[in-house]
């Protein structure tokens, strides 16, 4: 007769019989979870202050793993070195008509059909013409810092300074949103959107507002993190004439 697999469960409905080893298996588990139970009721719960360091700590962890894993992290954040000359570009101006991306081909290597020091367009911010002359160039945003005031001290001092060119840019922002920010703000110097961040991103800014100071030729004497009185703006235009 063929051994019957099943032949342990009740026809009847009722529970099947367990074997000793199945008794003594649930006696030894029963006791494990109880050894358990008392374990946990013996261990120390960590203080609210030992919680709030650990999560404080925890926090600053996230932070610098965070930091320490942005492309520009570390030196990349703090712009254009001194003794460096200032990164090509053609940007759409706020002001234009023209609603599209910056240009930041420098060489016939990097994809594109037009250089940037190329592109000659009343709608356009041209970073090569401004090595022609004693520049400053504003990098600025909306999102989480109050920057743009750094745009005013440039508007209120730049009819002190004929022979130096500004230019503003402003980070990830696009065409309507920047022409509206500029009429609403009043500048009268050319100021230029960088929408998908690509112009920022060559720069090495990182910090809102950073402002680069250029001698003629476009060679840079100081990249300034950071608001900038007045008075401070004046020194470092000083300088580049």
């Amino acid at each position: 007769m063929a051994e019957d697999r099943f032949g342990d469960l009740r026809r009847d409905g009722a529970e099947p019989q367990r074997s000793a080893a199945d008794l003594l298996a649930a006696g030894d588990d029963a006791e494990l979870a109880a050894e358990r139970k008392l374990e946990q009721r013996k261990a120390p719960k960590p203080s609210s202050a030992y919680s709030w360091v650990v999560g404080i700590a925890f926090l600053i962890l996230i932070i610098v793993v965070g930091l320490n894993s942005l492309p520009n992290a570390g030196e990349g954040i703090k712009g254009p070195k001194p003794g460096s000359v200032i990164p090509s570009f053609a940007a759409p101006l706020a002001a234009g008509a023209v609603n599209a991306d910056v240009n930041i081909k420098a060489n016939t290597k990097q994809p594109g059909h037009t250089l940037a020091c190329d592109v000659h367009l009343a709608s356009a911010l041209n970073g090569c013409e401004l090595r022609k002359h004693p520049s400053v160039i504003v990098f600025a945003g909306t999102r989480g810092a109050n920057c743009l005031p750094g745009f005013d001290r440039v508007e209120r001092v730049r009819a002190s300074f004929p022979q130096v060119r500004f230019a503003g840019i402003l980070i990830r922002m696009g065409h309507d949103q920047a022409a509206k920010t500029v009429r609403e703000r009043g500048w009268g110097f050319p100021v230029a959107y960088d929408r998908d961040g690509q112009l920022t991103n060559i720069y090495g800014v990182g910090v809102c507002p950073t402002t680069v100071f250029a001698r003629r030729g476009g060679k840079v004497v100081a990249t300034k993190l950071g608001t900038l009185t007045e008075r401070e703006l004046r020194a470092e235009l000083h300088r580049i004439l």
